[in-house]
């Protein structure tokens, strides 16, 4: 299991705000400063049993060895992005929840709306008002191009 840099002590660092997301089950984001002074984001869900969403990461991770050592994909850098799944019951179970990825983290800089919660149909409706089509096709081209050239 990854190692999350997570508190000795955790009662001590788990910020005091929790969030409800808006989705179907309602989840709980939770925050907890590690370690290494970063915050780390779970999602507590209930009404769901997470046992086969944990097995299926365990396979992703284990691609991902397998990946690692062939020696084609290596020099590739093949890598699945995966996250921690721990079921607590058949009904509730932790998720970490991962970062935003680099577009819609733009986006929400750019519109100038500092909102954490806002909705993502709002943020589309927001940057859909403000950028015109060239800067955003060219803010996407940017951004993949950071890529490696040989992914697609």
């Amino acid at each position: 299991m990854k190692n999350h840099n997570l508190p000795k002590h955790p009662d001590d660092r788990f910020d005091h705000q929790v969030l409800v997301m808006t989705s179907l089950r309602y989840p709980l984001r939770l925050t907890i400063l590690g370690n290494d002074a970063k915050e780390h984001h779970y999602l507590v869900k209930f009404g769901e049993d997470l046992r086969q969403d944990q097995r299926i990461q365990q396979l992703l991770r284990l691609m991902n060895e397998i990946l690692h050592n062939d020696a084609a994909c290596h020099h590739h850098s093949l890598n699945i992005c995966t996250y921690q799944v721990v079921p607590l019951t058949s009904k509730v179970g932790i998720i970490d929840h991962q970062i935003r990825p680099l577009f819609v983290n733009w986006m929400c800089s750019a519109s100038g709306n500092k909102t954490k919660n806002i909705q993502p149909s709002e943020r589309y409706a927001t940057a859909y008002l403000k950028f015109n089509r060239d800067k955003t096709v060219t803010k996407f081209q940017e951004l993949t191009n950071q890529l490696p050239w040989d992914i697609f």
